[in-house]
C-alpha cells in the first residue's frame, strides 16, 4: 500500500510540478525587459552595458512583435576631445564569440554599439575594446543591488495601486516595457504600459517598490 501511495504522489508531482500555478498574464505582453545594468571604466572612458530582451523593431503600437536578446553598449569618454575614429568591441558569451562597431546616435555625446546574442550574461562580462590601434581589456560588473525588488514585484506594485492594471493585463492588446535604472548606486524601475494609443509610464523605487512618478503620454 505504501508503495502504491509513493508511486501515485510521484506521478502527481510529474504531472503538476508547479502545483497548478496560473501563468502570469503579463509575460506575453513584455516587449522590452532590462533586469540589470553593467559597468566598467578606465581612466579616460566608461563603458555601460544594457542587456535586454526586446522586440525588433521596438514600436509603440501596443502589439508585441518578435523579440530578441541584445547587448547595448554605451561608451562615454571623460573628455569630449577624444580622437578615436574606429571603436570596436569583442567578447565571448556562452561559448560564442561576438563583435560590434560603435557609432554615434543623433543628439548624443556617446558612442553606441548593439550586438544580438543567444543568451544574456548572468554574471560579469569581460570585453575587449579596439580604439584605433589601441586594445583595452575591461571587465563589466552587474550593478543591480541585492535588495532591489524584481521586475515581477515592480509590476505587482503597480497592480496593487492602479485599478485599471488588471484590465490592461487581461486585454487582447497591450505591451509592457520594463527597465532597471541605476542612478549612482541606487536602483529604480521604469515600467511603461502601452496600448497603441497611450503610454502610461511609472518610475518605481527599486528598494521600497513605491511609485515615485506617473506620466500619461497620448500618441500624436
Amino acid at each position: 500500500m505504501k508503495k502504491l501511495i509513493t508511486i501515485f504522489l510521484t506521478l502527481a508531482l510529474l504531472v503538476f510540478p508547479l502545483g497548478c500555478k496560473k501563468p502570469k498574464p503579463y509575460l506575453s505582453k513584455i516587449s522590452q525587459l532590462r533586469e540589470n545594468v553593467y559597468l566598467g571604466s578606465k581612466e579616460d572612458f566608461r563603458l555601460t552595458l544594457y542587456p535586454e530582451s526586446r522586440e525588433n523593431p521596438l514600436e509603440n503600437d501596443g502589439v508585441v512583435g518578435k523579440t530578441e536578446k541584445v547587448l547595448i553598449f554605451k561608451l562615454d569618454f571623460s573628455s569630449s576631445d577624444f580622437e578615436y575614429e574606429n571603436c570596436k568591441i569583442t567578447f565571448n558569451l556562452g561559448g560564442k564569440s561576438y563583435n560590434g562597431v560603435f557609432e554615434y546616435k543623433p543628439l548624443s555625446t556617446f558612442l553606441y554599439a548593439s550586438v544580438k546574442v543567444e543568451n544574456l550574461p548572468q554574471n560579469e562580462l569581460t570585453v575587449n575594446l579596439s580604439l584605433d590601434e589601441k586594445s583595452v581589456g575591461l571587465t563589466l560588473l552587474p550593478q543591480k543591488n541585492s535588495n532591489t525588488i524584481s521586475a515581477d514585484e515592480a509590476i505587482s506594485k503597480i497592480c496593487d495601486s492602479e485599478s485599471n492594471c488588471e484590465a490592461f493585463l487581461n486585454s487582447d492588446k497591450g505591451e509592457i516595457r520594463i527597465r532597471l535604472i541605476d542612478n549612482d548606486g541606487y536602483d529604480y524601475w521604469y515600467v511603461g504600459l502601452l496600448d497603441g494609443e497611450k503610454t502610461v509610464s511609472y518610475l518605481i523605487d527599486g528598494e521600497t517598490g513605491e511609485i515615485i512618478a506617473k506620466k500619461d503620454d497620448f500618441k500624436k
